[in-house]
């Protein structure tokens, strides 16, 4: 099997809307593991799975002009991608994150010269007192199975990237003796 293919078949994609020529864009997944390194291409938005300690079965879901979604945001000029993650979570969802590991990449072809893409990471959060903005109407915890109910976007995407968005149990190890 050529190389090219193994990438291809471990990869999967969805149709994300039409160019301006009416010619159909995809997004392509790229699953990340703690040893993966990040494909070569223009990250323009940082976006996090998140879950509070208090009870991480529920994920922290904000309601934007477009609808319910998961918090996050562009990257600005000579920011890294973590320290656009902490500033947009501690804008839209007034949290503050715990080690945040990075799941996904979600890679667009809209534009043919360059491909861009949108950083996902997992993390466990702390939620301060929330005040509604004009950017951000409403935060919620929410299971996923009642965020993907709720999500303005693509559902079957979305669904797709809670998938590997788990994390590591808080609960202490119990010994058997």
């Amino acid at each position: 099997m050529k190389k090219s293919s193994e990438i291809a078949f471990s990869l999967k994609r969805f149709m994300g809307g039409f160019r301006k020529d009416k010619t159909t864009w995809y997004w392509t997944t790229h699953a990340l593991q703690v040893s993966s390194s990040i494909p070569v291409l223009k990250l323009t938005t940082v976006c996090a799975f998140l879950r509070v300690k208090d009870d991480p079965r529920k994920l922290v879901i904000i309601k934007n002009e477009r609808g319910y979604d998961v918090p996050g945001g562009h990257i600005e000029h000579n920011e890294s991608p973590v320290v656009a993650l902490n500033r947009e979570i501690k804008e839209e969802a007034s949290a503050i994150l715990d080690n945040p590991i990075p799941c996904w990449i979600l890679s667009s072809d809209y534009n043919p010269q360059q491909t861009t893409g949108i950083l996902f990471f997992k993390s466990y959060c702390t939620l301060n007192d929330f005040e509604a903005n004009q950017e951000i109407s409403e935060r919620k915890l929410l299971l996923p199975e009642e965020f993907l109910k709720c999500y303005h976007g693509n559902k079957q995407l979305i669904e797709h990237l809670l998938g590997n968005a788990e994390l590591p149990s808080l609960k202490p190890l119990q010994l058997q003796l």
